[in-house]
């Protein structure tokens, strides 16, 4: 975990995300969402993953200000305290792409060109075949 090299000393950090999206505009489901970017949701939801997954570190982290970090294992809460210090954060560009892309061929042909199996030439070749016309 740490920041990415940056001109303007903002701490930009690289995320993956969850987003939550209502399907209507009542109070209920406005009262739902905005629970969802609470501290206490951040915390319960953390305390109920490690409930169902004992001795497992759980994927979620929050971004919510104020949670209480001891929820998180010594490898979350740092991650957790880089996310909260970050000026800037930006999805990757898998989540930026269309998902036969992003979360296909950019991640399974990347993979063969990182582990030496695939040249870069090829890779990108694939890549770029597999967006959608």
């Amino acid at each position: 975990m740490f920041y990415l090299p940056d001109d303007d000393a903002e701490t930009p950090v690289l995320v993956v995300g969850n987003l939550a999206a209502g399907f209507n505009s009542t109070d209920e489901t406005m009262k739902v969402l905005e629970y969802l970017a609470t501290a206490t949701y951040a915390e319960r939801r953390q305390s109920a993953q490690l409930a169902a997954q004992p001795g497992e570190v759980p994927w979620f982290l929050s971004a919510a200000s104020g949670q209480d970090l001891e929820v998180y294992s010594p490898i979350q809460r740092n991650m957790v305290e880089i996310l909260l210090a970050a000026g800037t954060s930006r999805f990757d560009a898998s989540d930026q792409m269309p998902p036969e892309v992003g979360a296909a061929t950019f991640w399974s042909e990347g993979t063969l060109h990182v582990n030496g199996d695939q040249d870069a030439l090829t890779t990108a070749t694939n890549i770029e075949a597999s967006w959608p016309t």
